[in-house]
């Protein structure tokens, strides 16, 4: 413009437009969950409730509760359904995820070998109709871990196993407390498992997983609780479901938790710890086998360990009459078996 003035433009916004232009300003949004989430969330409490159905727990109560106990030998509908419902979930989800499974199968051959063998003892086996159905289970379970290992990592598969295993531990709490005619036993606590020494194995293996949490890391102070909550009421049921085998077992399992844990990148430290617990070892199994009865005797057992060693000797005749591939599973459990003593 002429004489160096500057042109000042001024924008005149009627109050009517800047109201409205207020009102169109994105206030604070509220988290929304997604669909994929959703569905994330829900495949990890399918992966939980799977867990627990592998362990032989929550359908036993259903065959209590009708005051009736399954032989082996005798087909239990609610143990099929809750296989087929197992295994439908797992293939599901496997479909979207074969290319990545694929990639797994150099390294499983030994166990897709077992299973295959142990599903091809139908052939002859004494007790087809047992075998196959035990088959199928097998061959869910092997189904069901070789798609978590291929979808999570190792620290979210422990934590799925944490939980299912606190889960378990509550509600056989619950019912052991609230239902005691359900939940507990003769000889010791059932919870939602079908025998003590089930009840016994999978709290003792509870016990050890939160131990080895507790020792290999506190990040949080809600991670400490959570183990120590987990780890409390499994190491109770351990000794209310009275199972010795169990006891032994998870004083093994912390045993070796302790020396992992403080041996980790320590070879010297390492060398003096193994060596110290082989010596301990070696005389703990001359002792046990020169004083078995004795021993028996403190654990609540007879010194034949309530007719196993009996049955252990005749073994070696059964394992003659057919040395390549035995009698098949449960020929010695069924009660009309002829192999039952």
């Amino acid at each position: 413009m002429p004489g160096g003035a500057q042109v000042v433009r001024v924008r005149i916004i009627p109050l009517g437009a800047r109201g409205m232009a207020r009102q169109e300003r994105p206030g604070p949004q509220r988290p929304t969950v997604s669909g994929e989430a959703i569905m994330k969330r829900i495949e990890w409490l399918f992966h939980i409730l799977a867990f627990a159905l592998q362990c032989n727990a929550i359908v036993p109560l259903l065959s209590r509760s009708g005051g009736a106990v399954a032989d082996l030998g005798t087909a239990n509908p609610a143990n099929t359904l809750a296989t087929a419902f197992v295994l439908c979930g797992v293939l599901a989800l496997m479909l979207p995820r074969l290319r990545t499974m694929r990639a797994y199968v150099p390294g499983m051959w030994p166990i897709l070998a077992l299973v295959f063998l142990a599903i091809l003892s139908y052939l002859w086996s004494d007790y087809p109709g047992v075998t196959i159905r035990r088959a199928g289970s097998l061959t869910t379970g092997t189904l069901w871990a070789w798609y978590v290992v291929t979808r999570y990592d190792l620290k979210d598969v422990i934590l799925i196993i944490r939980q299912a295993l606190l889960i378990l531990a509550l509600f056989s709490f619950a019912v052991g407390v609230g239902a005691p005619s359900m939940g507990r036993g003769p000889d010791g606590w059932l919870g939602v498992f079908s025998t003590k020494n089930d009840l016994g194995i999978i709290m003792a293996i509870g016990t050890v997983t939160f131990l080895y949490a507790l020792l290999t890391r506190w990040p949080s102070f809600l991670s400490l609780l959570f183990n120590v909550a987990g780890m409390l009421p499994c190491a109770a049921l351990l000794y209310l479901s009275q199972s010795k085998t169990s006891w032994m077992a998870a004083l093994l399992g912390a045993v070796m938790c302790v020396a992992i844990r403080f041996t980790y990148k320590r070879v010297g430290f390492a060398i003096i710890i193994w060596t110290a617990i082989l010596l301990l070892v070696a005389p703990a199994i001359v002792i046990v086998t020169n004083e078995l009865g004795e021993i028996a005797t403190m654990l609540g057992k007879d010194s034949n360990l309530s007719g196993r060693i009996d049955l252990w000797m005749l073994m070696p005749d059964y394992i003659a009459q057919r040395p390549w591939f035995g009698h098949g599973f449960a020929a010695f459990w069924v009660l009309d078996s002829v192999n039952v003593f």
